[in-house]
């Protein structure tokens, strides 16, 4: 029988999902819970269904031990029918399905884009209140809300991941602004992995970027909560 964890990944097939599950499969056993799963480099075992069917997603929760929640309209463009569905059931039924099926640790991939109301120079400190400009980054601090409730009620934990830019390829285009964001699928990896396996945590929010030189959000408290050291930078 395999030692490793059981860890459940909604949209794993999605833009970070099918870059970071061969690097959590190490460590892992991977189950995928999206609406058409496809079989994909590290992913053990495959649940069909949608965010927004909570018995679904107990059914694909049941007996793990972890949940990673990728799954989202993640885009500040998505229509408020599908940012609601997605991003707003959809977290709900992520921590009621976490706490009715005895799932200990859940790490809620949420966005930078909580903050964007900020002059962009301001330093971002992770405690700083949200200031978001989209019904997407307004749905993220609603699933931040939610992972706080849940920790502080039924004693889940919860780790808040601020992710970054991460593209599509897992690099930056050579054109692209270096503005602080970026997040590399390696420094993902170590993310995600820490915050799903280090040990002492309720209920943490962290920024999740790689090294960048004009970084400005709250690294040094995602290295304390989680001892990230990530190798990679925009440049």
């Amino acid at each position: 029988m395999s030692e490793r964890r059981l860890l459940l990944v909604t949209g794993a097939t999605g833009r970070i999902g099918r870059l970071v599950i061969p690097g959590l499969a190490e460590r892992y056993e991977v189950r995928a819970f999206c609406r058409t799963p496809v079989a994909a480099p590290g992913i053990a075992e495959l649940a069909a269904g949608d965010v927004s069917d909570l018995e679904a997603f107990r059914s694909a929760a049941r007996g793990m031990d972890a949940i990673l929640h990728l799954a989202a309209a993640a885009t500040g463009r998505a229509a408020w029918e599908e940012v609601h569905s997605a991003n707003i059931l959809g977290a709900h039924n992520l921590f009621e399905a976490a706490r009715l099926e005895g799932v200990k640790r859940v790490v809620f991939a949420s966005t930078s884009q909580v903050i964007n109301g900020y002059p962009p120079e301001e330093p971002i400190r992770w405690d700083m209140p949200p200031r978001p400009q989209s019904d997407y980054a307004a749905s993220k601090v609603f699933g931040e809300a939610l992972g706080y409730m849940y920790a502080d009620r039924y004693g889940l934990e919860v780790v808040c991941v601020r992710v970054g830019t991460f593209p599509a390829s897992g690099q930056l285009a050579p054109e692209a602004a270096r503005v602080g964001k970026y997040l590399s699928p390696r420094d993902a990896v170590q993310l995600f992995d820490l915050a799903l396996s280090r040990p002492g945590l309720s209920f943490e929010i962290v920024f999740g970027v790689s090294a960048n030189p004009r970084c400005r959000f709250d690294l040094d408290h995602t290295r304390l909560v989680l001892g990230y050291a990530p190798q990679d930078s925009e440049e």
